[in-house]
């Protein structure tokens, strides 16, 4: 499935995604669990510590492989709410350059037209 996240439509779908249940906390990868050659993703409450040696919280998400991949699905998952964010946020600024550049080629047009009929 392929999304553009530089329309509204594609951001909207990106936002329901992160929203189907996972969890309202970051992703983290549980080193504690890896076994079996999986790196086991999941949320921040599944993480545990000397302070929380054990939780029934755990919500696993995926088992991957290999842990540079989990590093860069935690890392995305998290870092997207924001990125998407920012595109919301540049959009009105992406559509006035549109139009200055519009209103440019259409200038520029007209004063070639000059100088060839001039």
């Amino acid at each position: 499935m392929l999304i553009d996240p530089t329309t509204p439509e594609g951001r909207a779908e990106l936002r329901r995604l992160l929203g189907t249940g996972f969890t309202d906390q970051p992703w983290a990868i549980w080193h504690d669990l890896d076994h079996q050659g999986f790196t086991t993703i999941g949320d921040e409450a599944g993480v545990l510590t000397d302070e929380k040696p054990y939780t029934e919280e755990c919500n696993p998400f995926a088992h991957v492989y290999s842990t540079d991949l989990a590093e860069l699905i935690v890392a995305a998952v998290n870092a997207l709410p924001a990125l998407l964010d920012m595109l919301d946020e540049a959009d009105p600024e992406i559509e006035r350059q549109r139009g200055d550049l519009v209103i440019e080629r259409r200038q520029g047009g007209i004063r070639r037209d000059r100088a060839d009929h001039g």
